[in-house]
């Protein structure tokens, strides 16, 4: 059972295969933190990540919502061990307000400060099409983390794939 210290209502998101056979864990617990565990083989949390296996970071001073939620959907590794987790942020149970939320730790599980000055970045999202949502992230051939995203329908209420389609954005980072 993973519990990051601190963090109430912490659920797991995901997880994804570490190169040395352990695995990452992430999640967050939906309101203003996000977390990464780094397990062992064994399955015992490796304490020369983040701190004492863990890495915990924040959206909350990003943004000015008053019932923010933070989402962390997403997670991939680049070829230097660099961590992204990709997400939302969004205003209480509202879908019409979400920001796309990405923060990039690095190898050894601490907010890499050459990404976006202090490892986290949020973006508009729903400015352009109301209802759309984070779907996953990966690292591209040359490096470049790539971001799927689902578009929502025109009506705000559902996604219509069929017009809109899901799109792709790229960042060298």
């Amino acid at each position: 059972l993973l519990k990051p210290p601190g963090c109430d209502w912490c659920t797991p998101a995901g997880i994804e295969p570490a190169a040395d056979g352990g695995a990452y864990v992430f999640g967050s617990n939906q309101f203003s933190i996000s977390w990464v565990a780094k397990l062992r083989a064994n399955g015992d949390l490796d304490p020369d990540f983040g701190v004492g296996g863990y890495a915990l970071f924040s959206f909350a001073n990003l943004h000015n919502m008053l019932n923010p939620r933070e989402l962390t959907q997403a997670a991939t590794r680049d070829a230097q061990g660099r961590h992204y987790h990709c997400g939302v942020v969004q205003n209480g149970n509202n879908n019409n307000q979400r920001l796309v939320a990405i923060a990039r730790l690095t190898a050894d599980g601490h907010l890499d400060t050459g990404f976006s000055e202090d490892g986290r970045v949020l973006m508009p999202f729903n400015d352009v099409v109301p209802n759309s949502d984070l779907d996953r992230c990966m690292v591209d051939s040359q490096d470049r983390l790539v971001v799927s995203v689902e578009v929502g329908g025109e009506d705000g209420l559902s996604s219509d794939y069929g017009v809109h389609g899901p799109f792709w954005l790229r960042w060298s980072c």
